[in-house]
């Protein structure tokens, strides 16, 4: 069984891809359909700023441990929705960035949640490896 932890860290990587790629999909289908903002960079700006608002929201929902869990597992969703839009949506010289980013998501993602499974009583927030090679 999932602990706590896992469990939030899962819930916030999941719902960051899921909410993310429901506003880009809002952008495919013309809802912000200004000749403007119909750049990819400007999608990708207004993507950024939308993040920074589901921080703000993680920020008072959450008390300290969760919270560092809920912020590290929501950036990581947040990559993990980008380099997949940067992949479909970017210009060929971007795509293996995009790809990349992907990977790397998981991979950090995937090292938290199998120390979650595994072994819960050491998970902590550095479990993430966001930080290994500072």
């Amino acid at each position: 069984m999932l602990c706590y932890e896992g469990r939030l860290s899962l819930y916030c990587f999941v719902s960051a891809i899921f909410s993310l790629a429901l506003l880009w999909v809002f952008f495919d289908l013309g809802i912000f359909a200004d000749p403007e903002w119909a750049g990819f960079w400007a999608r990708v700006v207004l993507l950024a700023v939308y993040y920074l608002g589901l921080n703000v929201v993680i920020w008072l929902k959450f008390a300290t441990k969760d919270y560092q869990v809920a912020v590290r597992a929501t950036f990581l969703g947040a990559v993990f929705a980008l380099g997949v839009v940067i992949f479909q949506a970017g210009a060929e010289e971007y795509r293996s960035f995009g790809v990349y980013g992907t990977l790397m998501a998981v991979f950090h993602y995937s090292e938290y949640l199998g120390i979650a499974f595994c072994n819960p009583k050491t998970l902590s927030p550095d479990s993430f490896i966001l930080n290994h090679s500072i």
